[in-house]
């Protein structure tokens, strides 16, 4: 019996229609307003990007959005293009005052080396800095893309939106979290509703594009009477506490001080935060402010967890395993495909090591062989949930495939027993130590 024809390539790369998609299926780009020029400014931060691309002497930018960011990309370049170009104009011009002003004291060896610094900083000052627009799929796009911004040969990125903060490598980023709109009375009255005893513990968290608002509300909630709110600023540490956050000085440093604790957090956290945050605080209300009106709902890690561990039970009886590598540019990759690969070769496993780029069912379908995907990168997209269509196989993180792999099953046994009788609290904590002591954790 002859096969049958194909009725069509196989998917091996993001469909057109698929350009525009934000990896968060939450964000339309289609709905986004239009900003005038003034609000692009503010929103964009075009000012203090500007600053620190003249304090930092970079030549060569690289300007990097994720998916529901590129329509103001373009608007972004040209407005970073002009202001440099006016920086550059009024920077020659002072230098040329300066030396004019010397003119009187030509004889002095003082003056005659004041000149040739004017001159090498007006040189300096005049060179026109180029910027890119980074092109290249933005799945993950909270890592900084360190090898698009090599091929353009960049000395610095910029890049914009929600970011994770990992550690980059090879070159310095000037993140620019943007200005999302916020509403602090509606914001108050959701946290009134929510916490009636103005004596309640509470920790103020915001996604980075509301960042900037946290300060405000934590005065004003302080106004209406709270003694216990304490608002979180930003930090590069995604292995604190609470992820890239630093505790207020009332609050221990130590994880455990937040389970008396509850966290109001101002936009959705990504699934891979949530899972973290519901584990180490008493509760979790998230307040939605891009929906209208605003919405605050308490969170629920129960169901995420539930797919979790189906995800785990199939995985453990895989006998060929995908290393899917979905950040390729974060520096801890590599050491996490070794560890992958040492620990599939421990339970006696095949693997295969495989990047496609954007993350989708079709893609992975082409690999038959493949029983389960293990998806390595950085600790928010490394977690790759379907939206919106199917994968065939599991795909999990590192460290849940640590658990599976354990060859007497004792890690596998360990989440379940935490699954049925823990309930939260530390427990997830405790089953990620589980797959770090038994040789699975990354």
């Amino acid at each position: 019996m002859s096969a049958a024809p194909l009725g069509s390539a196989p998917a091996l790369s993001t469909p057109d229609t698929h350009i525009l998609e934000e990896s968060d299926p939450k964000i339309d780009v289609r709905e986004l307003p239009k900003l005038s020029d003034e609000q692009l400014y503010i929103t964009y931060e075009i000012q203090r990007t500007v600053q620190e691309i003249r304090e930092g002497k970079w030549q060569r930018i690289a300007l990097q959005f994720p998916d529901d960011m590129l329509p103001d990309a373009t608007r972004v370049y040209k407005e970073l293009g002009r202001r440099l170009k006016e920086e550059r104009a009024t920077a020659v011009a002072e230098s040329k005052s300066k030396e004019n002003g010397n003119g009187d004291a030509l004889g002095s060896l003082e003056t005659e080396m004041s000149e040739i610094s004017i001159k090498e900083t007006d040189s300096a000052k005049s060179i026109e800095e180029k910027l890119y627009i980074l092109g290249d799929t933005s799945y993950g796009a909270c890592c900084v893309d360190e090898i698009a911004a090599e091929h353009v040969d960049a000395d610095v990125v910029v890049h914009y939106g929600r970011a994770c903060l990992s550690p980059t490598a090879r070159i310095p980023v000037i993140y620019v979290f943007t200005i999302r709109p916020f509403s602090i009375p509606d914001a108050v009255e959701a946290f009134k509703s929510t916490y009636p005893d103005l004596s309640t513990k509470v920790v103020l968290m915001a996604d980075l594009p509301y960042q900037t608002h946290l300060p405000s509300l934590h005065s004003e909630l302080s106004a209406a009477g709270y003694t216990n709110t304490h608002a979180t600023t930003v930090i590069h540490d995604p292995s604190a506490p609470l992820p890239n956050r630093a505790l207020p000085p009332a609050i221990p440093s130590a994880a455990s001080a937040l389970h008396d604790y509850s966290l109001f957090h101002i936009g959705h956290p990504p699934t891979a935060l949530l899972l973290t945050l519901h584990s180490r605080l008493h509760s979790l209300y998230i307040h939605t402010a891009s929906s209208t009106p605003p919405t605050t709902t308490p969170a629920s890690s129960t169901a995420a967890l539930k797919r979790r561990y189906a995800l785990l039970t199939r995985l453990a009886s895989a006998r060929t395993l995908g290393l899917l590598v979905v950040s390729p540019s974060h520096p801890s990759t590599a050491t996490q495909l070794r560890a992958a690969r040492a620990a599939v070769a421990a339970a006696r496993k095949k693997a295969y090591a495989v990047a496609v780029g954007k993350v989708s069912g079709a893609k992975l379908a082409n690999f038959a062989e493949v029983d389960g995907w293990v998806a390595l990168g950085c600790w928010e997209s490394g977690l790759v949930e379907e939206q919106g269509e199917r994968f065939l196989v599991p795909v999990v993180t590192g460290w849940e495939a640590g658990v599976a792999l354990v060859g007497d099953g004792w890690g596998l046994v360990g989440f379940l027993l935490w699954f049925l009788f823990g309930g939260g609290g530390g427990g997830w904590v405790w089953v990620w130590l589980w797959g770090g002591w038994s040789g699975g954790g990354e």
